[in-house]
């Protein structure tokens, strides 16, 4: 029973990294994001489910009920927790994602309320989103800060850098970032990075929830204009590697300039919320419930 959880969950964390040229090219990249993100959230869930089931027999016996540890063992599916020390392995585990992810998450935010900018420092213009902060270094920075207000973060470098035309298109980016909500994404791509980043496919999974994050704010801003497309093609050029540098992965800009080169016609990135969360969670339900008819079964089997 348990090792259909654990399948069933490394599966849904796998998948994503698999997606990697499918999101770069893909003119849906919301929904790309809205399935990866999804998956990864059923995948950890279903995986600290498992590990949990893996601690129960060692629980069981810590309360001195024996009897029903050993029964929990014959008909549990466990997969380690039969093992020497396997139950307080699966519990050091369990509590080292957790860790992880709350150390992701919350260092995730609290690294934005760092970035945001007192009204007394660099020169503050209004937007339809918040504010636009242009700050007086020659660092290259451009960056969205969410919060009340929402801030759009440029440096004079990069302003001085820019054809006007090109600082529209990445104003229009990051402000795309901010209005679709895209720092709830990053906050679950940072727990799930901070639980589970030592697993490679796992980081793979991640690096393309962010790919599709960024796509999806290029299709945004770009509006079906060509004119448009190209200036944030531009602004992307005129940066150069600074641009890339600033997510530490130059790699994620090479899909980004592909996609907004095409001029193929647009496909609509509104998917709605219920479609990508009830994959998930069909998904998931599936897995939990075979394995519960399999328990049931074992159940039965040792009560005849």
């Amino acid at each position: 029973m348990n090792t259909l959880r654990l399948l069933v969950a490394l599966g849904l964390l796998f998948w994503p990294a698999l997606t990697w040229a499918i999101v770069g090219r893909s003119r849906r990249p919301g929904l790309w994001s809205r399935l990866i993100l999804v998956s990864l959230v059923a995948g950890t869930v279903l995986l600290l489910i498992a590990l949990g089931h893996e601690v129960l027999p060692g629980g069981l016996a810590i309360t001195g009920d024996g009897r029903a540890a050993e029964r929990c063992l014959e008909i549990g599916g466990h997969v380690v927790a039969g093992l020497p020390g396997g139950t307080w392995f699966a519990a050091g585990l369990w509590g080292a994602v957790v860790a992880g992810g709350m150390r992701g998450l919350f260092g995730t935010y609290r690294g934005w309320r760092v970035l945001r900018v007192e009204s007394t420092v660099g020169t503050h213009l209004a937007l339809a989103a918040g504010e636009l902060v242009v700050l007086p270094t020659p660092r290259p920075l451009a960056f969205g800060v969410p919060g009340t207000p929402r801030q759009v973060i440029l440096s004079e470098s990069v302003v001085e850098r820019l054809h006007p035309v090109q600082l529209d298109g990445l104003v229009r980016h990051e402000t795309a970032h901010l209005e679709l909500g895209h720092h709830r994404f990053l906050l679950v791509a940072a727990a799930v990075e901070g639980a589970l980043g030592w697993i490679r496919p796992i980081r793979r999974s991640v690096a393309a929830l962010r790919l599709s994050l960024e796509r999806w704010a290029d299709e945004e801003a770009a509006g079906g204009s060509p004119q448009r497309r190209e200036a944030i093609r531009g602004a992307m050029l005129a940066l150069g590697g600074d641009h890339g540098h600033r997510w530490r992965d130059a790699e994620m800009v090479a899909p980004r300039l592909l996609a907004l080169s095409s001029t193929r016609p647009l496909g609509s990135t509104d998917v709605a919320w219920w479609l990508a969360l009830g994959v998930g969670i069909a998904v998931t339900f599936a897995a939990l419930t075979g394995s519960l008819w399999v328990h049931l079964a074992r159940l039965a089997a040792a009560a005849g």
